[in-house]
């Protein structure tokens, strides 16, 4: 996990680089919500590789963490709960990214008002604050640890004793079914509140009829595309790990490769989502090229005027 670590902070630091200083005015309305992304991505990222470095025993809701902060001698309760929230605040991200482009799209300039964007605002805390609450009922509904060492040694019993009994150890839920049916309730409001943005979103830019010249709608289209791209692809390194987790509990199945897995998946967040902003958002893509090939934008622009120069002198010439 370290390794990953070594890998992902330079890249999330090139990756702020490119926000801060290549986004062109032309995405100017989107410059702050994808800085804000990246950085909650690229926190999420680091935790889980660095700080955090959970290793958990799924389909048992426990396990230990042996990251930066268990040196440090932090509570294990402590760090799991930063854990889940960093991880409820980078979905709110994602879904915050979808209405930057229905604010702008849709509601359009016109629209806009400190009002507005203090109600925005208010939308998103209070989405953040109810999700919270669920979370802060988790840990305020811990099982005693020893309890929860005989449940996974019961559940378990091809973990070692040794393992369970690791002072760090903690066990999240023991037969409250209570907390699951919230869960599944709050991730489906986040999936219904994302989905409506798209949707709607999708709707006015392809379907409805809007007073705007094909140039404009055609280059807001390519940018809404790029946009679910940079949302979708790196979305399922947490999608797909959370579905196995889901099934593995569902099933009682154990198998700690696969929940080794699925934490690196949960760690490659922040990278991939990098990765992809650099490649599907052509302005950054081409300030990449450019960095790499020691050429400029006005290095490309004097070289053609240099062209168009000699090309007209030998026209007068003639």
């Amino acid at each position: 996990m370290h390794t990953l670590t070594s890998i992902e902070v330079p890249l999330h630091i090139f990756g702020a680089y490119i926000i801060i200083f290549k986004t062109p005015k032309s995405m100017d309305s989107a410059r702050t919500i994808i800085f804000i992304v990246h950085t909650l991505c690229s926190v999420m990222d680091i935790y889980c590789t660095f700080f955090l470095v959970f290793v958990f025993w799924v389909p048992s809701p426990s396990g230990y963490p042996v990251g930066f902060l268990s040196t440090l001698g932090v509570s294990s309760t402590i760090q799991t709960f930063i854990f889940f929230n960093t991880l409820l605040a980078t979905g709110i991200g994602f879904i915050g990214l979808f209405e930057n482009r229905h604010d702008t799209l849709v509601i359009g300039q016109s629209g806009r008002s400190e009002s507005r964007n203090f109600k925005r605002f208010l939308f998103f805390a209070l989405t953040f604050f109810i999700c919270a609450s669920d979370i802060v009922y988790v840990f305020m509904s811990l099982p005693d640890v020893e309890i929860g060492r005989i449940s996974v040694q019961k559940q378990q019993p091809c973990i070692p004793m040794s393992l369970i009994n690791n002072p760090g150890f903690i066990h999240l839920n023991i037969d409250n079914y209570l907390i699951p049916m919230l869960t599944g309730i709050i991730i489906t409001a986040l999936f219904l509140q994302g989905s409506f943005f798209v949707i709607y979103t999708i709707h006015n830019l392809f379907f409805a009829v809007r007073i705007v010249s094909k140039t404009t709608q055609r280059m807001q289209r390519k940018f809404f595309v790029a946009m679910i791209l940079q949302a979708l692809i790196p979305v399922t390194s947490i999608v797909i790990p959370m579905y196995y987790l889901y099934l593995a509990w569902s099933f009682s199945y154990y198998n700690q490769k696969y929940n080794n897995f699925a934490e690196i998946a949960f760690g490659m967040n922040g990278f991939f989502t990098t990765i992809v902003m650099i490649i599907v958002h052509q302005p950054y893509r081409k300030a990449v090229k450019n960095m790499f090939t020691g050429t400029t934008s006005d290095d490309i622009g004097s070289k053609i005027f240099r062209k168009i120069s000699v090309v007209r002198t030998a026209f007068v010439s003639s």
